[in-house]
């Protein structure tokens, strides 16, 4: 009969991994134009009147999926097709998707859009993650956190025997953690953000591994009461390390991503298992290690773009460009001086800000204009540009620990000399003992 279940639920276990076809599906659409609205002619135009002087037309005749015209062109009404002064602009307040096929889709609300139209023709294979060097970056630290979420969840949950309690009872405590635990989950994503929440979860999850380092088989309860703490929290991890990389990734190589980190995954939960092993060397050790893992992959993941709130990339370019402003119109025939004024704001001493830009061009700036009040701001989105006149590289420059990162770039010694104390204390005994 067991052999029976194992068996059913194996058949219809590639169903479940042919979901994403359904879950990802991209249905046609449109940009949302109702911020052409100028309280004016627009409002009393049909639908599809607001569609010709709203949304631009591609090569092919087709209404663009992911442009809008800055302001109506009504002259398109009669048939006129003057291009001048006819600015497009990516959609400025989100899509409008057509539902006869898909109600929602990860698509819809997730807001993940495909490509532009010139570079869906290009294939983008596993090398295309580390050619450039923010996606080489963002790749490496995915890549580190996934193995640390699968090597720490794996580690904890087939270690059911550690804890003094009934082999089946443990089995049940963990198994019935989940649920809650994802319902808390959603509620923290939407409130903290990707990052902090995936990589509190990891060190949390180290905390609670350490903290049983010291508390003795005899004391059952509350070791499994910590272990099931770190259990929920590594699951924790493991569900968002998944929405988090969807969302990182841009959206043409996005498969590729979680191939590769899918596949570290693997590998990470095939040396989970063999840890255990190193119980002969020292009772402590396995613990030690499945610690360790989850620190090291939660400061990792404290490296990672925020995405909460923010427009996802599309192409590889959206992860490497210096600027979100550079869009197809006037800011690209802008000196480099120029860009400065119009998309930096000014500090109280008068120098560039280190950690803000506008949200959208201010060419009114360029007139020598003064009026820089309520003008919005948002932190930095396509992380910096260093002047390396007296450093090439360092560390805050290749990781990017300034703004809101900076003090983890303080951290660092400290962490380091951490290192060194472990490792002193570890090796040493294990110096002692196998000598």
């Amino acid at each position: 009969m067991l052999v029976l279940i194992q068996m059913l639920s194996r058949i219809t276990l590639p169903c479940h991994f042919l979901l994403n076809n359904f879950m990802a599906a991209v249905p046609s659409h449109h940009c949302n134009i109702t911020a052409l609205d100028d309280e004016g002619v627009f409002g009393n135009l049909t639908l599809e009147e607001k569609m010709v002087v709203g949304i631009p037309a591609d090569e092919n005749g087709d209404q663009e999926s992911c442009l809008m015209f800055s302001k109506p062109q009504y002259q398109h009404l009669s048939g006129l097709n003057i291009s001048e002064d006819t600015f497009t602009v990516p959609c400025q307040n989100g899509w409008v998707y057509d539902n006869s096929t898909f109600k929602s889709t990860l698509a819809t609300e997730a807001l993940l859009e495909p490509g532009q139209t010139e570079t869906t023709e290009k294939k983008y294979t596993f090398v295309d993650l580390f050619k450039t060097p923010n996606m080489r970056k963002l790749s490496i630290c995915l890549g580190i956190v996934w193995y640390g979420v699968a090597f720490t969840y794996y580690g904890i949950s087939l270690n059911i025997t550690g804890f003094g309690l009934n082999i089946y009872l443990t089995q049940l405590i963990f198994a019935s953690i989940e649920i809650p635990m994802k319902v808390g989950v959603y509620i923290f994503l939407e409130k903290l953000g990707r990052r902090p929440t995936e990589a509190g979860a990891l060190l949390a999850t180290g905390l609670c591994l350490f903290i049983n380092l010291f508390v003795s088989k005899d004391k059952w309860l509350i070791r499994t009461v910590v272990a099931v703490l770190g259990k929920a929290l590594s699951e924790a991890s493991f569900t968002i390390i998944y929405l988090y990389t969807m969302e990182l990734f841009p959206t043409v190589i996005r498969e590729n991503g979680l191939g590769y980190t899918s596949f570290l995954a693997r590998l990470a939960v095939s040396i989970s298992v063999l840890v255990m092993l190193l119980e002969d060397v020292w009772r402590l050790l396995p613990a030690v290690v499945y610690c360790t893992v989850a620190i090291g992959a939660g400061l990792v993941a404290s490296l990672l773009p925020e995405t909460l709130n923010v427009r996802l990339p599309e192409i590889i370019e959206d992860i490497e460009k210096p600027s979100s402003l550079d869009e197809k119109g006037a800011f690209r025939n802008l000196s480099q001086a120029e860009r400065l004024i119009v998309s930096i704001p000014v500090q109280e001493d008068g120098t560039p800000s280190s950690c803000q830009m506008f949200a959208e061009p201010q060419y009114h700036l360029l007139l020598n204009s003064s009026n820089i009040t309520d003008l919005l701001t948002v932190s930095c989105q396509n992380g910096w540009l260093y002047d390396n006149t007296t450093y090439k590289s360092t560390l805050a420059t290749e990781w990017d620990l300034v703004c809101d990162m900076r003090r983890v770039n303080r951290a660092t010694a400290t962490i380091f000399f951490i290192g060194v104390m472990v490792g002193a204390a570890v090796f040493g005994y294990l110096s002692d003992r196998c000598s």
